[in-house]
């Protein structure tokens, strides 16, 4: 079972917050794996953010802030991992 849930792997979330993808040594799995990171969708967040006269702002600014912090998880067991360069 993946450790991100179904909406997430596939594309967005309530939020706009979309996942990149890379590969990986995992750890755990002992084996070169996928890798995800969260990542923002700042055209989905201005044009909510124009739609509701400002107020998604906030919501824009913690999905940013979060999205920046999130590690890089193997897609099977969401160990923090190091996606190859």
């Amino acid at each position: 079972m993946a450790y991100y849930s179904h909406s997430q792997r596939i594309g967005e979330d309530f939020f706009g917050v979309s996942m990149k993808t890379s590969s990986a040594k995992c750890p755990v799995c002992d084996k070169v794996v996928s890798a995800n990171k969260a990542q923002a969708n700042h055209l989905v967040h201005a044009i909510v953010t124009l739609f509701s006269f400002g107020a998604w702002i906030i919501v824009w600014i913690f999905a940013s802030i979060n999205a920046a912090n999130s590690p890089w998880r193997c897609q099977y067991c969401g160990t923090v991992v190091h996606p190859h360069s």
